[in-house]
């Protein structure tokens, strides 16, 4: 088991791999990052651009905010 991996979407948060809705009515960014960090959920990671990170085999990347993890081969963490 794990985190739950959602996708936030015109002011909603909903469940990534059923579309299910987990949380609506946010207001702004900081109402998100607010539920996000009381509960176990983790949202997509965005480069400079504002773009999804996308792995090598075309599948977002998720993880904790302010964490950071190393690659598979091995190489400096991102």
């Amino acid at each position: 088991m794990g985190p739950t991996k959602a996708l936030l979407k015109d002011n909603a948060i909903y469940e990534a791999t059923r579309g299910t809705l987990l949380k609506d009515g946010f207001a702004n960014h900081d109402e998100v990052t607010h539920y996000v960090n009381h509960h176990y959920v983790v949202l997509p990671v965005h480069d400079n651009h504002g773009s999804p990170t996308v792995s090598s085999n075309t599948r977002t990347i998720a993880c904790f905010d302010r964490t950071r993890f190393t690659k598979a081969n091995g190489g400096a963490p991102t």
